[in-house]
């Protein structure tokens, strides 16, 4: 008889175990489900804060978003501010490192959060460089160089912005001949489309016109050395790579 009691207080334990866990089961499915469904409309960052006048054009906040990820972005130097996917736990979390108003962006010590770099990403050794045998000076904002385009680089400045779905945005701007000391229009397009519910694709087209422009005396030997057919990555210095190759779709290469 003791028997008969044990294996049936057993069978309950268990039974009784069992739907616990069921239950434990049913609220995590019922948390996720609950989590992954949320929209843009219910992210922290707001329109408000964004909306701003810069040099005399408008500033705001703008969202692409698909099933599993939402992707926020101002024109204020056509940057990223957010980017919420889910955690293990199906919550929408942001993964970026932001600010979270034009304000914060322009008063900030660190100017190139999340920021489109240009014209130049990178150091002008000096702030000068020549092409075609002109020399051009450009501001130095870094020391004894110019660091990415100069004391007011793309970041800086606000894009033009258009929106084909909501799955994509296309910045523009033209920069201007003379713009911080750099020679020729460049018109610079930027277009960003979420891929496959999760893919982040950024692409500049080739109708962008680029300059390539020496940064360091290293790149200038290497230059020397490849005219007179030394393999590119020997040019360079850099032993530890057999090999490299470099492609740029453009229409024009100037080299120094």
């Amino acid at each position: 008889m003791e028997t008969y009691k044990i294996v049936a207080a057993s069978l309950l334990c268990s039974v009784l175990f069992a739907s616990c866990e069921g239950n434990k089961k049913q609220d995590k499915d019922a948390t996720k489900t609950t989590a992954t469904t949320e929209v843009a409309d219910t992210l922290p960052l707001k329109k408000e804060d964004f909306t701003a006048d810069v040099d005399g054009k408008k500033v705001s906040l703008y969202y692409i978003k698909a099933k599993n990820i939402n992707v926020a972005f101002t024109n204020y130097g056509a940057r990223i501010v957010g980017l919420w996917v889910p955690d293990k736990y199906g919550k929408m979390t942001d993964v970026v490192v932001g600010l979270g108003s034009t304000k914060a962006y322009q008063n900030s010590t660190e100017l190139y959060f999340g920021a489109t770099i240009g014209r130049v990403g990178n150091r002008i050794a000096k702030g000068a460089f020549k092409i075609d045998g002109k020399e051009y000076h450009v501001p130095l904002n870094n020391g004894a160089n110019s660091l990415h385009g100069g004391k007011k680089g793309f970041q800086d400045v606000v894009w033009d912005v258009t929106q084909p779905d909501e799955k994509t945005l296309v910045f523009t701007y033209h920069s201007p001949d003379g713009e911080e000391g750099f020679p020729g229009n460049l018109d610079v397009t930027k277009r960003l489309t979420l891929h496959m519910q999760m893919f982040l694709l950024g692409s500049y087209p080739r109708k962008t016109c680029l300059q390539l422009i020496p940064t360091a005396s290293r790149e200038e030997r290497g230059r020397s050395l490849i005219k007179k057919g030394v393999p590119f990555s020997r040019a360079l210095g850099q032993r530890d790579i057999e090999a490299l190759a470099l492609t740029v779709n453009c229409n024009q290469l100037y080299f120094n």
